[in-house]
């Protein structure tokens, strides 16, 4: 059995084991958060962060170790946000395909949004029940008052180019590993609208 190197802060995906089974954790991609010694054999510390978990530990010449396949901390993503009448709709594309939609569909009599309707359509790829009404708005467990929807009407000073860069700016900036790191953004709305006068200053 072969001994593999592993650096602190490289990712892997686990793949089938060495009879080309699946294993509880086939998929799952993790990152190497420490290289340990315990009862003088090399352990390996690592953190799940697809889907979200916590840590655990391998053996360098275990049959685990074996199955770990190297990717890149930039995974080949791409946001891409359509815009049908009424209705928004945000792909996620990995490699050039599709693996998470999220769609927007605003009420026949309220008016549309392409900013609030990219926004809601975005936040379902990542929270499928994030919500919207006449009352509030509901990102990530965030509210947006009524009242301060002013602030946030974006559909006539920005184009829907201009909405998807603003999008594809934070994606790079936040994502890390396939885990929308969430709790990095205290609002996503505001965060948005603060890409996109950035970028209209920077114009």
């Amino acid at each position: 059995m072969n001994k593999r190197k592993f650096k602190i802060g490289e990712l892997y995906r686990v793949g089938l084991d060495s009879f080309g089974d699946r294993m509880t954790e086939t998929g799952n991609v993790i990152r190497i958060k420490a290289i340990e010694y315990i009862d003088n054999k090399k352990m390996v510390r690592y953190q799940t962060v697809k889907p979200n978990g916590g840590d655990s530990m391998f053996y360098i010449y275990s049959d685990f170790a074996n199955c770990l396949k190297k990717i890149s901390s930039d995974i080949d993503r791409e946001i891409q946000i359509t815009f049908h009448d009424k209705t928004t709709v945000a792909k996620m594309k990995e490699y050039g395909k599709v693996v998470r939609v999220g769609t927007s569909k605003c009420c026949s009599d309220d008016t549309y949004s392409a900013y609030i309707g990219a926004l809601l359509a975005l936040a379902r790829i990542y929270f499928p029940n994030a919500s919207c009404d006449n009352k509030e708005i509901r990102f990530f467990d965030t509210k947006i008052n009524p009242k301060e929807k002013s602030e946030y009407r974006c559909d006539k000073q920005f184009s829907h180019s201009d909405i998807n860069k603003a999008i594809y700016n934070l994606i790079s900036r936040y994502d890390i590993a396939d885990t929308w790191v969430a709790e990095s953004l205290n609002n996503f709305g505001i965060a948005l609208h603060e890409e996109l006068k950035n970028m209209k200053e920077s114009k």
